[in-house]
């Protein structure tokens, strides 16, 4: 079965589209808590609001 990076492709969409923001609002689920995650997506680049991203542009997110 294939793998689906949901982001990533997000991400193409994006970029193609370049006059629109898409804003990701959910739950990272952990072992013994949950944490509320908050990404935006633009031209492209994608960016967590409530985590710690990389600067290297071409790390995951």
């Amino acid at each position: 079965m294939a793998e689906i990076d949901l982001i990533k492709n997000l991400e193409y969409i994006s970029f193609m589209i370049l006059n629109r923001i898409l804003k990701l609002q959910g739950y990272l689920f952990r072992i013994d808590s949950k944490e509320f995650l908050d990404i935006i997506i633009y031209k492209g680049f994608s960016s967590s609001k409530t985590h710690q991203t990389e600067i290297y542009s071409e790390k995951k997110l």
